[in-house]
């Protein structure tokens, strides 16, 4: 049991990790106009480890006009979409919108605890 234990710290510790960056780093400051937008990429960025976690496909998000930070930001304005689909089709299913035949249909909605472990993300897929 405690060998189990050892292997999903391990695991947890290697998808919280930085990632290798080769000692680079952003100096492009978001203006002030999209003060929510870095808080938008952080999120979008976890919903795509997740996506490759549980194995599942990620839909391109209409994100949230009216939220704290009133941010009227569309995902192209936080990504380039083409090369965010690109660079990321080895690792995760991407979709720019539902097929047609699903957009009716009922929605099941997870919502996942924040801060946690590898393994909850599959338990919950």
């Amino acid at each position: 049991m405690q060998q189990a234990q050892q292997a999903q710290q391990v695991l947890d510790e290697k998808l919280r990790a930085a990632p290798l960056s080769h000692g680079l780093h952003s100096r492009v400051k978001p203006p002030a106009r999209h003060k929510g937008s870095r808080n938008k990429h952080i999120h979008i960025s976890v919903m795509v480890a997740v996506a490759h976690v549980i194995n599942a496909t990620l839909v391109i998000p209409q994100l949230d006009k009216r939220s704290f930070w009133r941010d009227t930001s569309a995902f192209s304005d936080i990504f380039d979409e083409r090369h965010f689909i690109t660079t990321l089709q080895d690792d995760v299913r991407i979709v720019k919108a539902l097929p047609k035949e699903l957009v009716s249909i009922p929605r099941a909605r997870k919502h996942f605890t924040s801060w946690s472990g590898m393994g909850y993300y599959e338990e919950m897929a």
